[in-house]
């Protein structure tokens, strides 16, 4: 007890400094005050980074998160990692927020290897050209991204010319294809002197993933944390998940291939190439989750075996040359050939005995062996060493147990915006239910759809959990809002950045998009009146992981599983409305499930604290009164 009493003036003199840095940074940006729910994240998230304690923090849309934990954290002065789920925030985070803290904090980002152009491979396709070059304008992108390879414009999101997926995959290099020191552009690696500035910066700006391989390489990659801030959170365990997976593939079994080449070893090569593409076709051949026991798995080790058997010399004869002069390349690919030998022997164990906090499956030919739950591997190697401060707009009920922080205070802020007053949730009396009637459903949808658009004008976010509903009900709409003057902006049909810039600037516009909308999309004003789901997103059924969620948890599976990923979509979905405290609108759930199964309040409970109706004419008023104050506000 008198270590925590010793503890209690530290605490309150941490959040008195970080509340007046606070309060300074505001100046800067002419805000008027501090928010309440800021007010209480700046002093609490204070407090735990200078007690040790974890803390969880659930801040609705409107709270000033951002603010509110890198001002108690720049002001700590200890070297903490930020995670985020999007590449938007990381982007908003050092683009934005730290440049608040200018003279205050070093700060950087770092993403993956793949972000960064790979100056050996630039070099390579300067001097010979490539397939993708043959189809775009590439002397062009060679150019500016040549020229843009100095600072830190130098990552694909900051470039200004926009690169096709196809000519990027040739300009840059992943943790299979990379050389490091054995590349003669290792001292002017664009991806190295990112990961160097990071190093020595207080506060470093990663993603999720990122930090998941920093966890599994026990803090080889990000350096010294001791903060850690998980924006995001609700992504976090998926993320982590899949920095843990094991993968292999016919890009991991060419890497050894292409090594031996390199190292001039034209024969192996060939042999080692021949044997992959019999493995990569056994791959090929299954799909979806492998039992261990199965006929499957007996295949997929067959295969698994004959690569493993074929690695052998292949890696023998990498390290005959490697202890040559000038055996650098051979060096790295011995580096690369004991990873994949682990791995397949990893793999194989996995194959062989049914494990429950593991899944074996196949997807497009790369077999994946994942793990279930990460929370005794978080609550070993990440928190022991690091004050963990988790910040999410939604907290998931089993959220705080998969990260590892069992225990750990939790501070709900609730929502800072008006959400009762401002917006209104719409599940319609007159649609069948999609699990018992699916064609008449679909009809249904779009003849809302249509009526719901023409109210709003336009100024819709419509959002479909698969991509055959969105396509359909895109072609059933576009005569309608056609005849209504309102662009049809579907995803697929052009880059996602570019569709958001579109839905931003053209008011009238109705963007259609799937699952991966749902979250990360920030339209605030009057571009954006109704968001539209169409049915409740439950994960899919035969989801490898979800499945052995709930083998894992038992019994109570679709309650602690399906039902959480539902809730935690909708809202996420639900939450693209209200992005400003003068912004208003309609939600929109087009499955009755939501007003009738027992099931419903579990999922309403997720939702922020809107109005709620089944009645199509007072949706139909709010939609119009939200549209007529933006015309209004335009007109004025």
């Amino acid at each position: 007890m008198a270590d925590l009493d010793e503890q209690r003036p530290v605490a309150s003199s941490a959040a008195r400094g970080a509340r007046a840095l606070l309060e300074e940074v505001l100046d800067r940006l002419s805000a008027a005050e501090v928010r309440p729910g800021q007010d209480a994240m700046v002093h609490a998230v204070a407090d735990a980074i200078a007690t040790g304690r974890h803390l969880v923090v659930r801040a609705g849309q409107g709270t000033g998160k951002s603010l509110g934990y890198l001002a108690p954290l720049v002001a700590s002065g200890k070297r903490g990692v930020v995670a985020t789920h999007t590449k938007a925030l990381q982007d908003q985070l050092v683009g934005f927020d730290l440049r608040l803290f200018e003279g205050r904090t070093s700060y950087a980002t770092l993403k993956g290897r793949a972000n960064y152009p790979c100056v050996a491979k630039l070099e390579a396709l300067r001097r010979t050209g490539s397939s993708a070059m043959a189809s775009v304008a590439t002397e062009v992108h060679l150019a500016a991204v040549l020229a843009e390879l100095r600072g830190e414009t130098a990552e694909r999101g900051r470039l200004h010319a926009e690169i096709p997926d196809e000519l990027w995959t040739e300009m840059s290099s992943g943790a299979e294809d990379c050389h490091r020191r054995a590349c003669a552009h290792f001292s002017d690696c664009v991806a190295e002197t990112a990961r160097r500035r990071a190093l020595l910066a207080q506060v470093l700006v990663a993603n999720q993933s990122l930090l998941g391989v920093d966890i599994r390489s026990y803090g080889r990659v990000l350096g010294a944390r001791e903060v850690v801030v998980i924006d995001e959170a609700h992504a976090a365990p998926d993320a982590f998940a899949q920095a843990f997976e094991l993968r292999i593939g016919w890009t991991r079994l060419k890497a050894v291939a292409t090594a031996l080449s390199r190292a001039g070893q034209a024969r192996a090569a060939a042999s080692f190439a021949a044997a992959a593409e019999r493995v990569a076709e056994v791959l090929e051949r299954t799909s979806g989750r492998v039992v261990p026991g199965s006929p499957g798995a007996t295949a997929v080790m067959k295969a698994l075996v004959l690569a493993r058997d074929a690695l052998g010399p292949a890696r023998a004869r990498l390290g005959e040359v490697a202890e040559l002069d000038g055996g650098l390349v051979a060096a790295q690919g011995v580096r690369v050939a004991k990873a994949l030998g682990r791995d397949l022997d990893a793999a194989l164990d996995a194959l062989s005995s049914a494990e429950a906090d593991r899944v074996c499956h196949l997807e497009r030919g790369v077999l994946r062996v994942t793990p279930v739950e990460l929370g005794a591997v978080l609550a070993e190697r990440l928190w022991p060493s690091a004050t963990g401060i988790v910040v999410s707009a939604t907290l998931p009920a089993s959220l705080v147990r998969r990260l590892g922080l069992s225990g750990s205070e939790v501070l709900d802020l609730g929502y800072a915006f008006d959400h009762h007053r401002r917006s209104l949730l719409y599940v319609p009396s007159g649609v069948p239910d999609p699990s018992r009637d699916a064609a008449g459903w679909a009809r249904a949808v779009d003849e809302e759809l249509a009526r719901l658009v023409e109210a709003s004008g336009g100024r819709a976010l419509l959002l479909f959990t698969s991509r055959a509903a969105m396509r359909r009900s895109a072609e059933a709409l576009e005569p309608v809002l056609a005849r209504l003057g309102c662009p049809v902006l579907v995803q697929g049909r052009q880059p996602r950045q570019s569709l958001l810039a579109r839905f931003r600037a053209e008011e009238r516009s109705v963007l259609f998009a799937t699952r991966g909308f749902f979250g990360g999309i920030d339209v605030p004003g009057q571009a954006c009146v109704l968001v539209a789901i169409d049915r409740l997103p439950f994960p899919t059924p035969g989801d490898p992981i979800v499945s052995a969620r709930r083998a894992l948890v038992g019994s109570s599976g679709f309650t602690t599983v399906d039902l959480e990923e539902a809730g935690l979509a909708l809202a996420q979905g639900a939450g693209r409305l209200m992005r400003r405290a003068e912004d208003s609108g309609v939600v929109c759930v087009l499955d009755p499930r939501l007003a009738e199964r027992a099931y419903g309040p579990h999922l309403l409970a997720q939702l922020p604290p809107m109005r709620r109706t089944r009645d199509r004419e007072r949706a139909l008023r709010a939609l119009r009164l939200a549209a007529g104050q933006g015309a209004a506000a335009a007109s004025r």
